[in-house]
Formats: structure tokens, sequence, C-alpha cells
């Protein structure tokens, strides 16, 4: 097929697909139309909400426009009104000390942008849900890159309640990064080695999901929600924690991301992606035939933390990653005559200095190595999660 067929055909594909979703949107192909975008999430934990307002742009790729200046509001059924402050562009947040969503009540959500535009969302049900029995891993295979791998694949078990029918599982991967040949020294000559700091040693790294986990629950849930393939990740070399998620949906949430998920929008955040526009529950009430993007989300939510040792994975039979370091034991040579030399190539050639290496005669050598195998902070940060436990 010629290049510049393909596009036009996978637009019209996309477009027979959205005919199934509710309330589909036919882009119209030869105009651009500046559209709203709304990312907003409203639960019944104690914590703030945010509402994330941006608007649609013509270059695909193209950061989306954040909108600015916009009064943010929520009113519940019983007429009260929390009001979003902008944090930072396009990002609203609410005060949870004023406000908290409760299950068993409506929520509204309203916006009117600086250019006089006022949206609404239809009223939505805070439905409670149930807890998390349990998560629980097993050893299981996948094939990635045509290639078969061994790894863990992690599931979450739930009752089934009468309350709420509808589920969805987000989660946030912790995992201690350690690194192997951390820096010790810094290099100043070679007679002078000052201590590094701060030591890059241990460090905790996180990725937040982005596949759309849903499902339609009239019984028990015993739910796979991810596999890590531990030949290819160093999430299970130390510990490792999912942070799940387990939230509410009512019907027509469902709807929309059963629907989302079919067009394929699994990324790490769907309304910060544009090539496919599906409207959701939210409406210009200023121009009823402009269509809005996003959904208004309201969810009861359960939380639910669960730790992994490398000993257990061990134990569970995992295959053990293996960090792709280089090290390198350099000393003056013909090509090299002299330490600020060798210091200097290994520097320019992208290693990392660890350490001196003496012998009973002195200085015998210098320690070089790969970066991500002497600097944690190239994969995670330094701080540790106030929740982390160490187990092992």
């Amino acid at each position: 097929m010629k290049k510049h067929l393909w596009k036009p055909i996978f637009v019209f594909f996309i477009i027979g697909t959205l005919i199934t979703c509710i309330e589909p949107y036919t882009p119209k192909l030869g105009r651009f139309e500046s559209l709203l975008v709304v990312d907003a999430l409203l639960t019944d934990e104690n914590t703030s909400n945010y509402v994330k307002i941006s608007r649609t742009v013509a270059t695909a790729g193209q950061d989306p426009e954040r909108v600015t200046g916009a009064q943010v509001t929520v009113t519940d059924d019983d007429g009260i009104t929390a009001s979003f402050t902008e944090i930072r562009d396009g990002v609203y947040k609410s005060d949870s000390t004023v406000f908290k969503a409760e299950t068993g009540h409506y929520y509204t959500l309203h916006i009117k942008t600086i250019d006089g535009f006022e949206y609404k969302s239809d009223e939505c049900f805070l439905s409670p849900v149930q807890g998390i029995d349990s998560i629980y891993y097993k050893l299981d295979e996948e094939i990635l890159d045509n290639e078969i791998k061994s790894g863990l694949r992690l599931y979450v078990k739930s009752k089934a309640t009468t309350d709420c029918g509808y589920n969805r599982w987000t989660y946030r991967e912790w995992w201690k990064v350690e690194a192997i040949y951390a820096q010790e020294y810094s290099y100043v000559d070679s007679a002078t080695f000052l201590p590094y700091t701060p030591y890059k040693k241990v460090c905790y790294a996180n990725k937040k999901s982005g596949e759309i986990l849903i499902k339609s629950a009239g019984e028990d849930i015993d739910q796979p929600l991810m596999f890590i393939a531990s030949q290819d990740s160093p999430r299970l070399l130390n510990e490792y924690c999912l942070e799940l998620r387990q939230l509410s949906l009512s019907k027509e949430e469902y709807e929309f991301w059963n629907c989302m998920k079919q067009i394929g929008e699994s990324g790490s955040n769907i309304f910060d992606k544009q090539p496919f526009q599906v409207s959701g529950n939210i409406h210009n009430i200023s121009n009823p035939e402009q269509k809005v993007l996003g959904y208004f989300q309201v969810s009861g939510v359960k939380m639910k933390r669960k730790f992994i040792t490398y000993q257990q994975a061990k134990e569970a039979g995992v295959i053990r990653y293996i960090y792709p370091c280089e090290v390198v034991e350099a000393a003056p040579s013909k090509e090299l005559p002299g330490w600020n030399k060798v210091y200097n190539h290994y520097i320019r050639a992208g290693f990392t200095f660890v350490r001196p290496v003496f012998a009973l005669g002195g200085l015998k050598s210098m320690l070089f190595v790969t970066p991500i195998c002497g600097d944690c902070t190239l994969s995670g940060s330094l701080a540790k999660p106030a929740f982390w436990i160490d187990l092992q």
C-alpha cells in the first residue's frame, strides 16, 4: 500500500469503530475545530480532587493547549458547591479540608472559561465500591517482542456486591533501585579523591498504569492486572510494591471506558492524546452543537498495596534481572599517559568514575562504570516513599 493512502484509511477505520461506542463523534476531516478536553475524577477519598482542562490542537503529536483562568466548581444534590483553584496552567484542585465527596450522592461539574463559554456535566451518582480482598501473583509466561518471557502475573480478588456492578482499576508500581557500583569518590588529581555526595546507591522508582482495566462484575472478582517480565526489568530485583486502586463505575462510565479500550487508547494519560475524538458526559451549554471531549468520572475508591521481595519472587521461580553494567579498571598506558588522561578519556566516553583502587605501592587503577550502574537517580529518586516498608 502506498504511504500516502494509509492515513485516510486508518481514520475511516476509527470512525467505523466509534459507531458502536456511546455518543460517537465523527471528525470533520476537512476543517479543524478546537474542542475542550476535560480530565476530571471525583472520588470519596480523603484527598484533593483535580480537574485538568485543555484544548485540542491541529498538529498531531503537539502538546494540548492548556485552558487557564477558568471557573471550576462541583455541586452535589444538596446544593453544596465546591470551588477548584488553578494550581498550574490548566490544572484545578479542590480543598480537601472543606470538601469531600460521599457515596450515595449525585455530583455535577461546572466549567466557565474566560471566553464566556459554560460547560456542564451530566449528574453523576457516586456508587460505593467493595473492598479489595487480596492481591496475589503467579509465575507465568507471555509473548513479548516475539519471544516467550517468564515473570509474575498479578491478580486482584474481591467479593461480589449488589451496590455497584462495574469496576475499574488503576495502579502505580513502586520498586527499590540499587546502583551496583554507586559512585563513592570524586576525582581531583591522582593524590586527591573527595567523598562523593549525595551517595546515590538506593533510590525508589515508580510508574503509573496506562492500561484500561474494567469489569462488569455480577460475581466474585478474580481479575488479572499486569505481567512483569523479570529478565527485562529490575522491578523484582530488590523490593517491589503494587499500589492498587479499585473504583466503582456507573453503567454509562463503564461504557465510556469500554469504548476507549476498544479504540486502543491505553497510553499514560488518554486525555493528553488526540488522534481520536470521543464524546463523554460533559456538554457545552453555551453552544450545544459543539462536542466536549473527556469524562467527568465519579467513583468510590478502595486502595491496597502488595509488597514483593526479591526472595519471594525467586521462590516463585522468576529469572533474575542482570544489569547491563560495563566495568572498567584503568591505569596509565602508552595511549593514556598519566592519571588525568585516563580520567578524562573515560568520562568523555560516557563512563562514571566510581573510586580509586589502591595497592601497596599506592594508586593502582581507577574504577569506571556504565552510568546506570553508578547513579540510582538515573532510574529513580533518592526520596523514600512515606509508606515504604523495608522487608529485606
